[in-house]
Protein backbone atom coordinates (compact mmCIF):
# COMPACT_ATOMS: atom_id res chain seq x y z
CA UNK A 1 0.00 0.00 0.00
CA UNK A 2 3.01 2.54 1.13
CA UNK A 3 4.60 1.52 -2.26
CA UNK A 4 1.28 2.40 -4.59
CA UNK A 5 1.03 5.70 -2.71
CA UNK A 6 4.57 6.61 -3.59
CA UNK A 7 4.04 5.48 -7.14
CA UNK A 8 0.62 7.60 -7.24
CA UNK A 9 2.38 10.68 -5.79
CA UNK A 10 5.29 10.40 -8.30
CA UNK A 11 3.53 10.07 -11.40
CA UNK A 12 0.99 12.70 -9.95
CA UNK A 13 3.87 15.86 -9.41
CA UNK A 14 5.14 14.27 -12.59
CA UNK A 15 1.82 14.96 -14.69
CA UNK A 16 1.44 18.26 -12.95
CA UNK A 17 4.76 19.71 -14.34
CA UNK A 18 5.23 17.37 -17.74
CA UNK A 19 2.14 18.06 -18.87
CA UNK A 20 0.70 16.04 -21.77
CA UNK A 21 1.85 15.68 -25.63
CA UNK A 22 -1.87 15.43 -26.60
CA UNK A 23 -3.39 18.44 -24.84
CA UNK A 24 -3.94 21.53 -27.75
CA UNK A 25 -2.91 25.17 -27.21
CA UNK A 26 -5.72 26.91 -25.64
CA UNK A 27 -7.52 29.00 -28.09
CA UNK A 28 -7.29 32.99 -29.14
CA UNK A 29 -9.39 34.60 -26.43
CA UNK A 30 -11.90 37.05 -27.91
CA UNK A 31 -11.25 40.53 -27.35
CA UNK A 32 -13.30 42.93 -24.73
CA UNK A 33 -10.84 45.73 -25.26
CA UNK A 34 -12.63 49.27 -24.73
CA UNK A 35 -15.43 47.71 -22.81
CA UNK A 36 -16.68 48.43 -19.47
CA UNK A 37 -16.86 45.39 -17.28
CA UNK A 38 -20.34 44.01 -15.78
CA UNK A 39 -20.92 44.85 -11.90
CA UNK A 40 -23.11 42.08 -10.65
CA UNK A 41 -23.58 41.80 -7.29
CA UNK A 42 -22.14 38.00 -6.57
CA UNK A 43 -21.64 35.99 -2.88
CA UNK A 44 -18.21 36.50 -0.59
CA UNK A 45 -16.57 33.10 1.12
CA UNK A 46 -18.81 33.60 3.40
CA UNK A 47 -21.98 33.80 1.98
CA UNK A 48 -23.00 37.20 1.61
CA UNK A 49 -23.74 39.20 -1.16
CA UNK A 50 -21.28 42.10 -2.15
CA UNK A 51 -21.26 44.72 -4.79
CA UNK A 52 -18.66 44.70 -7.36
CA UNK A 53 -18.53 48.04 -7.46
CA UNK A 54 -17.58 48.31 -4.09
CA UNK A 55 -14.61 46.22 -4.87
CA UNK A 56 -13.26 48.78 -7.37
CA UNK A 57 -10.28 50.70 -7.06
CA UNK A 58 -9.71 54.68 -7.19
CA UNK A 59 -6.84 53.92 -10.05
CA UNK A 60 -7.36 50.55 -11.38
CA UNK A 61 -9.20 46.94 -10.87
CA UNK A 62 -7.32 43.35 -11.13
CA UNK A 63 -9.91 41.09 -11.50
CA UNK A 64 -8.53 37.20 -11.73
CA UNK A 65 -10.89 34.52 -12.28
CA UNK A 66 -9.48 31.04 -10.35
CA UNK A 67 -9.92 27.84 -9.23
CA UNK A 68 -8.71 26.26 -6.77
CA UNK A 69 -9.19 22.60 -8.28
CA UNK A 70 -6.98 23.68 -10.96
CA UNK A 71 -3.33 22.87 -10.78
CA UNK A 72 -2.33 25.69 -12.84
CA UNK A 73 -4.39 28.42 -10.84
CA UNK A 74 -3.64 27.28 -7.68
CA UNK A 75 -0.04 27.91 -8.56
CA UNK A 76 -0.33 31.78 -8.32
CA UNK A 77 -1.71 32.83 -5.11
CA UNK A 78 1.11 33.80 -3.52
CA UNK A 79 2.29 36.33 -6.31
CA UNK A 80 -1.49 37.57 -6.44
CA UNK A 81 -1.22 38.36 -2.64
CA UNK A 82 2.15 40.14 -3.44
CA UNK A 83 0.49 42.22 -6.20
CA UNK A 84 -2.53 43.07 -4.08
CA UNK A 85 -0.53 43.82 -1.16
CA UNK A 86 1.99 46.03 -3.29
CA UNK A 87 -0.03 48.24 -5.16
CA UNK A 88 -2.75 48.73 -2.52
CA UNK A 89 -1.43 52.30 -2.04
CA UNK A 90 -1.66 52.92 -5.52
CA UNK A 91 -5.27 52.72 -5.33
CA UNK A 92 -5.59 49.24 -7.43
CA UNK A 93 -7.55 46.45 -6.23
CA UNK A 94 -7.15 43.07 -6.56
CA UNK A 95 -10.70 40.48 -6.96
CA UNK A 96 -10.35 36.83 -6.74
CA UNK A 97 -13.35 35.52 -8.96
CA UNK A 98 -14.44 31.70 -8.82
CA UNK A 99 -16.76 30.64 -11.88
CA UNK A 100 -18.28 28.17 -9.93
CA UNK A 101 -21.08 26.47 -8.66
CA UNK A 102 -20.39 25.26 -5.61
CA UNK A 103 -20.85 26.23 -2.09
CA UNK A 104 -19.28 28.92 -0.40
CA UNK A 105 -18.29 27.24 2.41
CA UNK A 106 -16.68 24.38 0.11
CA UNK A 107 -14.94 27.03 -1.78
CA UNK A 108 -13.53 28.76 1.29
CA UNK A 109 -12.23 25.43 2.79
CA UNK A 110 -10.41 25.05 -0.78
CA UNK A 111 -8.68 28.26 -0.38
CA UNK A 112 -8.13 28.80 3.19
CA UNK A 113 -4.53 27.55 3.21
CA UNK A 114 -3.49 30.10 0.66
CA UNK A 115 -3.99 33.09 3.02
CA UNK A 116 -5.59 35.31 0.70
CA UNK A 117 -4.96 39.07 0.85
CA UNK A 118 -7.59 40.17 -1.23
CA UNK A 119 -11.78 39.34 -1.55
CA UNK A 120 -13.31 35.92 -3.13
CA UNK A 121 -16.31 36.30 -5.16
CA UNK A 122 -18.24 33.72 -6.44
CA UNK A 123 -19.75 33.40 -10.43
CA UNK A 124 -22.19 30.84 -9.96
CA UNK A 125 -24.64 31.98 -12.83
CA UNK A 126 -21.26 33.35 -14.67
CA UNK A 127 -22.29 36.78 -14.66
CA UNK A 128 -19.01 38.62 -14.33
CA UNK A 129 -17.32 35.58 -16.49
CA UNK A 130 -19.45 36.20 -19.69
CA UNK A 131 -19.49 39.67 -19.39
CA UNK A 132 -15.51 39.61 -19.48
CA UNK A 133 -15.47 36.52 -21.66
CA UNK A 134 -13.08 34.47 -19.52
CA UNK A 135 -11.65 31.20 -20.80
CA UNK A 136 -9.56 29.74 -18.29
CA UNK A 137 -8.64 29.93 -15.26
CA UNK A 138 -6.15 31.26 -14.18
CA UNK A 139 -7.15 34.68 -15.95
CA UNK A 140 -6.78 38.18 -15.42
CA UNK A 141 -8.43 41.60 -16.69
CA UNK A 142 -7.50 44.87 -15.53
CA UNK A 143 -9.87 47.63 -15.40
CA UNK A 144 -9.18 51.26 -15.68
CA UNK A 145 -10.51 53.59 -13.04
CA UNK A 146 -13.78 53.79 -15.06
CA UNK A 147 -14.02 50.10 -15.01
CA UNK A 148 -13.28 49.98 -18.96
CA UNK A 149 -10.89 46.75 -19.94
CA UNK A 150 -7.38 47.77 -20.74
CA UNK A 151 -5.90 43.92 -20.44
CA UNK A 152 -6.90 40.54 -20.56
CA UNK A 153 -4.94 37.52 -20.43
CA UNK A 154 -2.51 35.72 -18.72
CA UNK A 155 -0.47 36.69 -15.50
CA UNK A 156 2.87 35.87 -16.56
CA UNK A 157 4.23 33.08 -19.01
CA UNK A 158 5.00 30.86 -16.58
CA UNK A 159 3.23 27.74 -18.32
CA UNK A 160 3.83 27.52 -22.26
CA UNK A 161 1.02 24.57 -22.08
CA UNK A 162 -1.61 23.49 -19.46
CA UNK A 163 0.81 22.33 -16.77
CA UNK A 164 3.86 22.08 -19.12
CA UNK A 165 6.16 24.89 -17.16
CA UNK A 166 8.39 26.87 -18.69
CA UNK A 167 12.34 26.66 -17.18
CA UNK A 168 12.78 30.18 -16.21
CA UNK A 169 9.40 33.53 -16.37
CA UNK A 170 10.47 36.52 -18.73
CA UNK A 171 7.15 38.31 -19.24
CA UNK A 172 5.08 39.28 -16.46
CA UNK A 173 2.13 40.24 -18.57
CA UNK A 174 -0.08 41.17 -15.76
CA UNK A 175 2.25 43.24 -13.82
CA UNK A 176 3.48 45.40 -16.75
CA UNK A 177 -0.49 46.31 -18.25
CA UNK A 178 -1.14 47.36 -14.72
CA UNK A 179 1.80 49.60 -14.31
CA UNK A 180 0.90 51.26 -17.59
CA UNK A 181 -3.19 51.59 -16.43
CA UNK A 182 -2.01 53.12 -13.33
CA UNK A 183 0.31 55.34 -15.47
CA UNK A 184 -2.67 56.24 -17.98
CA UNK A 185 -1.01 55.36 -20.54
CA UNK A 186 -1.68 51.93 -23.52
CA UNK A 187 -0.74 48.67 -22.71
CA UNK A 188 2.18 47.99 -25.36
CA UNK A 189 0.44 44.02 -25.35
CA UNK A 190 -3.61 44.10 -24.28
CA UNK A 191 -4.24 40.85 -25.10
CA UNK A 192 -2.25 37.67 -24.57
CA UNK A 193 -3.39 33.91 -24.04
CA UNK A 194 -4.42 32.55 -21.01
CA UNK A 195 -3.46 29.13 -19.99
CA UNK A 196 -4.95 26.76 -17.79
CA UNK A 197 -7.89 25.39 -16.87
CA UNK A 198 -11.57 25.77 -19.17
CA UNK A 199 -14.34 27.94 -17.94
CA UNK A 200 -17.47 26.62 -19.01
CA UNK A 201 -19.35 29.54 -20.43
CA UNK A 202 -22.51 27.29 -21.39
CA UNK A 203 -23.97 25.09 -18.96
CA UNK A 204 -22.83 21.48 -19.40
CA UNK A 205 -25.68 19.53 -21.36
CA UNK A 206 -27.14 16.49 -19.20
CA UNK A 207 -25.52 13.07 -19.76
CA UNK A 208 -28.05 11.12 -21.14
CA UNK A 209 -29.88 7.88 -20.11
CA UNK A 210 -27.93 5.30 -21.56
CA UNK A 211 -26.47 1.63 -21.45
CA UNK A 212 -23.63 3.27 -18.51
CA UNK A 213 -24.92 5.44 -15.65
CA UNK A 214 -22.50 6.98 -13.12
CA UNK A 215 -24.47 5.31 -10.51
CA UNK A 216 -23.90 1.45 -11.95
CA UNK A 217 -20.91 2.34 -14.22
CA UNK A 218 -18.74 4.82 -13.39
CA UNK A 219 -19.08 5.36 -9.73
CA UNK A 220 -16.96 2.13 -8.56
CA UNK A 221 -14.21 2.47 -10.79
CA UNK A 222 -13.56 5.95 -9.61
CA UNK A 223 -14.42 4.99 -5.97
CA UNK A 224 -11.90 1.61 -6.51
CA UNK A 225 -9.21 3.18 -8.80
CA UNK A 226 -9.03 7.27 -7.97
CA UNK A 227 -10.98 8.66 -4.92
CA UNK A 228 -7.79 7.67 -2.65
CA UNK A 229 -5.97 10.51 -4.32
CA UNK A 230 -8.84 12.56 -5.43
CA UNK A 231 -10.57 13.56 -2.92
CA UNK A 232 -10.16 16.37 0.00
CA UNK A 233 -6.86 16.07 2.14
CA UNK A 234 -5.49 13.96 -0.74
CA UNK A 235 -2.92 14.78 -3.53
CA UNK A 236 -5.77 14.81 -6.21
CA UNK A 237 -5.75 18.55 -7.51
CA UNK A 238 -9.71 18.36 -7.13
CA UNK A 239 -12.16 15.63 -5.66
CA UNK A 240 -13.89 13.00 -8.14
CA UNK A 241 -16.32 11.81 -5.02
CA UNK A 242 -19.36 12.90 -6.54
CA UNK A 243 -21.38 12.67 -9.66
CA UNK A 244 -20.83 16.14 -10.31
CA UNK A 245 -17.37 16.33 -9.42
CA UNK A 246 -16.98 13.45 -12.48
CA UNK A 247 -19.25 15.29 -14.69
CA UNK A 248 -16.81 18.47 -14.26
CA UNK A 249 -13.82 16.55 -14.52
CA UNK A 250 -15.66 14.29 -17.46
CA UNK A 251 -12.86 15.01 -20.40
CA UNK A 252 -9.94 14.94 -17.88
CA UNK A 253 -10.88 11.50 -16.85
CA UNK A 254 -12.03 10.52 -20.48
CA UNK A 255 -8.25 11.62 -21.30
CA UNK A 256 -5.84 10.70 -18.96
CA UNK A 257 -7.45 7.12 -18.62
CA UNK A 258 -7.23 6.08 -22.28
CA UNK A 259 -3.85 7.28 -22.40
CA UNK A 260 -3.02 5.44 -18.96
CA UNK A 261 -1.46 8.23 -17.26
CA UNK A 262 -4.05 7.96 -15.19
CA UNK A 263 -4.47 6.23 -12.41
CA UNK A 264 -0.90 6.31 -12.22
CA UNK A 265 1.05 2.99 -12.06
CA UNK A 266 4.60 2.74 -13.87
CA UNK A 267 5.30 -0.32 -14.50
CA UNK A 268 4.43 -1.35 -17.62
CA UNK A 269 5.39 -4.92 -18.23
CA UNK A 270 6.37 -8.37 -16.76
CA UNK A 271 3.91 -10.34 -13.99
CA UNK A 272 1.22 -9.01 -12.36
CA UNK A 273 2.06 -7.26 -8.96
CA UNK A 274 -0.57 -7.19 -6.30
CA UNK A 275 -2.67 -4.12 -5.66
CA UNK A 276 -1.65 -2.57 -9.16
CA UNK A 277 -3.86 0.47 -9.80
CA UNK A 278 -4.38 -0.60 -13.35
CA UNK A 279 -7.69 -0.07 -15.71
CA UNK A 280 -8.65 -2.67 -17.55
CA UNK A 281 -9.98 -1.96 -21.32
CA UNK A 282 -13.50 -2.82 -20.75
CA UNK A 283 -13.08 0.04 -17.39
CA UNK A 284 -11.58 2.34 -19.92
CA UNK A 285 -14.29 1.83 -22.30
CA UNK A 286 -17.31 2.29 -19.48
CA UNK A 287 -15.67 5.77 -18.24
CA UNK A 288 -15.17 7.05 -22.13
CA UNK A 289 -19.05 5.49 -23.00
CA UNK A 290 -20.42 7.80 -20.20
Amino acid sequence: MVRSVVVATTVLLGLLTAGSAAEEPNAKPESVLGTKAPSPTLPSLNGKPVSFDSLRGKSATVVVFVSFYCPVSNSYPELLNQLAKEQAEKGVSVVLVCPTDEAAATVAKAAASFKLAMPVLLDSKLELATGLKACHTPEAFVLDAEGVVRYRGRIDNAFRERLKRNPVVTSHDLADALAAVVAGKPVKNPVTTAIGCEVALKPTAEVKVGAVTYYKGVAPILNAHCVVCHRAGEIGPFPLTSYKHARRWGSDIKHFTANRQMPPWMPTAGVALKGERKLTEREIATLAAW
